[in-house]
Formats: C-alpha cells, sequence, structure tokens
C-alpha cells in the first residue's frame, strides 16, 4: 500500500456553509457565524461589533446545524476585514467523525435543492 502525500492529498477536510444554513461560535458575549470549517480551522463572521485582532486565542462553543455542540479553543491567524471576518486556527481538532456527521445532515437537507 502507498503512503502517496502528494500535492491532490488533504490533510483536513473543508465544509463550506450556504449562507442561510450558518453554525454559530459563541464566545462569551460574542456570537459569529461559521462560513466555512475543518477539523483544525475555521472562518468566522460577526462578533456583534468585539474587537479581533491577529494572534487573540478566543474560547468558545461551535453549534453545528446537525445539533453536535464542540467547544473549541484557538488563535486568529489571518484577519479579511478587522474585527468582521476571520480565520480561527484550532489548538485542539474538532473530530473527523463530527464533520462528517455535519455534511451528512447538509447532504440530507439539500439534496434535491436547485442551485
Amino acid at each position: 500500500m502507498s503512503d502517496y502525500k502528494g500535492s491532490n492529498s488533504r490533510e483536513c477536510y473543508r465544509i463550506e456553509y450556504p449562507s442561510k444554513d450558518l453554525p454559530v461560535f459563541n464566545s462569551g458575549e460574542a456570537e459569529y457565524k461559521v462560513l466555512n470549517i475543518s477539523e483544525k480551522s475555521a472562518k468566522l463572521v460577526g462578533g456583534n461589533a468585539m474587537t479581533i485582532e491577529l494572534g487573540q486565542e478566543l474560547r468558545g462553543t461551535i453549534r453545528l446545524t446537525c445539533g453536535i455542540a464542540s467547544p473549541v479553543i484557538g488563535d486568529v491567524t489571518r484577519l479579511f476585514r478587522p474585527g468582521a471576518e476571520f480565520i480561527l486556527l484550532f489548538k485542539t481538532r474538532i473530530p473527523f467523525k463530527t464533520i462528517i456527521s455535519e455534511q451528512r445532515f447538509l447532504i440530507g437537507k439539500y439534496k434535491h435543492a436547485k442551485f
């Protein structure tokens, strides 16, 4: 069996969400919408006007659309719009099983959708 790690192999599986069905990340008093997620990071937007800085640590819970709540701790590694849209790199991964459960839920919900 081959241990190929070429340019087509993926380290993580990423889910892109439809705009009308975004999960929520709650961190203290701030609430963020999850634009996409993988086992080790998420792209977030919002935050009730809370100022976000590069390198800042955030702790909270992501409630996925399938109903699973996953506690996360992560660092802000990239800002797209200061304080509004950013990447959160998790210090501990969300289990792959949880990501697959979310994917299956979305496929079931949108299997007849016309995009």
